[in-house]
């Protein structure tokens, strides 16, 4: 939210803030989904 109002605020197109937005959410769950997975034994436990 914060993101898509201080773009506004440069004049520049919505569509390139909405473009943006998802790139960094996308990017942000992939991390999240990497090191979800990685901390994790085989049975699906997480490891301290």
């Amino acid at each position: 939210m914060a993101f898509g109002f201080l773009f506004s605020q440069s004049g520049e197109s919505v569509w390139l803030s909405v473009a943006l937005s998802l790139l960094f959410g996308i990017g942000v769950g992939l991390m999240c989904f990497y090191w979800f997975y990685t901390h994790e034994d085989a049975r699906g436990h997480r490891i301290a």
